[in-house]
C-alpha cells in the first residue's frame, strides 16, 4: 500500500508514509465509508461509499486534456487511468 500511495510531489520515506496512512488517511477514509481497512493483516478494500470518489476520478479522467499538467504528471492514479484510456 505505501508504494501505491507514493507521489513525486511528496518526499516522504516509506516508514513516514506508512505511519500517515495508518494513523491519518486510512481512518478518515474508513470513517467516510470510502474504504474498509484492517491493520493485521494489513488490508484495504472498497467501502460502501467507494463509488462517490470513484465517480469524481472518472469524471476527471474523462477530460484529461483539461486537467492541469501537474495532476497528470504527479498523480500516479490519474496518470495510470489516463494512460489506459488512451490505449
Amino acid at each position: 500500500m505505501p508504494d501505491a500511495a507514493w507521489s513525486a510531489s511528496h518526499e516522504l520515506d516509506t516508514e513516514d508514509l506508512t505511519v500517515r496512512l495508518r494513523h491519518l488517511h486510512l481512518p478518515k477514509l474508513a470513517e467516510a465509508g470510502y474504504i474498509r481497512w484492517e491493520s493485521d493483516p494489513f488490508t484495504v478494500s472498497r467501502g460502501p461509499h467507494f463509488a462517490e470518489p470513484a465517480l469524481v476520478l472518472d469524471r476527471m479522467t474523462e477530460s484529461e486534456t483539461r486537467l492541469p499538467r501537474r495532476l497528470r504528471d504527479e498523480c500516479a492514479v490519474i496518470g495510470e487511468v489516463t494512460e489506459n484510456a488512451s490505449d
